[in-house]
């Protein structure tokens, strides 16, 4: 039932092939790539709970601000007749069964991968490295207890985004809206880590607030 998924299905690749020429279409010049992102790239995806992910970059001369950019794909998608899911990052929809999430985001200037999107709940931006998040969460020699996560997550209901699953095992550090990728001790702690380190009231902090954000 839940199946490892180390690429896309057949359905979701013809899925995304698809959609690609609406984002080229909305996008126009400024589109520099559409990559897949989330689990997939990450080789954490798990059959049935997990939506295939498309990270759309754009030039950094993109004139719109990041909340105009979000708020102009929902509404080219609905124009199209998709039934639009404006989440957090991204813009959700499905496509013959294919549930998808777009991300869109504007690249930062230079000889870098940073690219910088917008936050709809927050209502304000955050920073980016996806090339970076796929190459340490894939490379962390934690995918089994990822995996094993999301499962668990999915059994019981809850709601909590991947993101956190993924980045524990590969020790992000969080600085302002950015995310920081290092070796701090206090972060991306599994069982069998406990007796080398003691968790900082700061980061138990951080936990808390990143994967209980409505709690009080």
């Amino acid at each position: 039932k839940y199946a490892l998924l180390t690429a896309p299905t057949p359905a979701g690749a013809a899925a995304a092939q698809a959609v690609y020429p609406l984002i080229q279409q909305w996008a126009g010049k400024q589109l520099l790539k559409v990559s897949y992102s989330g689990s997939t790239a990450k080789s954490t995806a798990i059959s049935g709970i997990t939506d295939l992910d498309l990270f759309i970059s754009l030039s950094n001369d993109t004139p719109e601000n990041l909340s105009e950019i979000y708020q102009k794909l929902a509404t080219h998608f609905e124009a199209k007749g998709y039934t639009v899911r404006r989440q957090n990052v991204s813009i959700g929809i499905t496509h013959n069964g294919v549930s998808m999430d777009l991300v869109p985001a504007r690249k930062h200037p230079g000889n870098t991968s940073d690219h910088s999107l917008y936050r709809s709940k927050a209502k304000t931006w955050t920073q980016t490295n996806v090339d970076t998040h796929i190459r340490v969460v894939s490379q962390s020699g934690r995918l089994d207890e990822i995996r094993a996560t999301k499962i668990w997550r999915a059994l019981h209901g809850l709601e909590f985004t991947s993101f956190y699953l993924e980045s524990w095992p590969a020790r992000p550090s969080f600085t302002g809206t950015s995310a920081a990728w290092s070796t701090d001790p206090d972060c991306g702690l599994f069982a069998d880590d406990f007796h080398q380190h003691a968790l900082s009231a700061a980061a138990v902090k951080l936990t808390v607030e990143n994967l209980f954000p409505r709690a009080e």
